[in-house]
């Protein structure tokens, strides 16, 4: 991108959008933890004698759970005022001048991957 566009003054954002926008921020930093102890895990005995290593723990499957979750609760976007109205047609600037979007959001290949 060229630039950052703000949103118009006139813009509110809803409850669901910011709730969309927390949920996105949580998978995120969700999906880091999870990864930095996957990594780590493998490396580190789960005694003090050394008679094995861990593949997994007891706590990761519920938290992979809780990730998919919370990435399949960023789709409250599509309920938000973001989609239903206008808003996002005015932030393209001349950068996006050929990207058109709809009157109406939609679930669309990246969202149903998700669900």
């Amino acid at each position: 991108l060229e630039s950052c566009n703000t949103y118009p003054d006139f813009t509110t954002i809803g409850a669901t959008w910011k709730a969309a926008r927390a949920f996105g921020i949580i998978t995120f930093v969700l999906a880091f933890i999870m990864l930095l102890i996957a990594c780590i895990s493998g490396c580190v005995s789960i005694s003090i004698t050394n008679e094995g290593y861990a593949l997994t723990h007891v706590w990761e499957a519920p938290m992979y759970g809780l990730t998919a979750i919370c990435q399949g609760l960023v789709l409250l976007l599509l309920s938000s005022n973001a989609c239903n109205s206008n808003v996002l047609t005015g932030l393209g600037g001349p950068s996006l001048s050929n990207v058109s979007f709809e009157d109406t959001c939609s679930i669309s290949t990246g969202a149903k991957l998700v669900i």
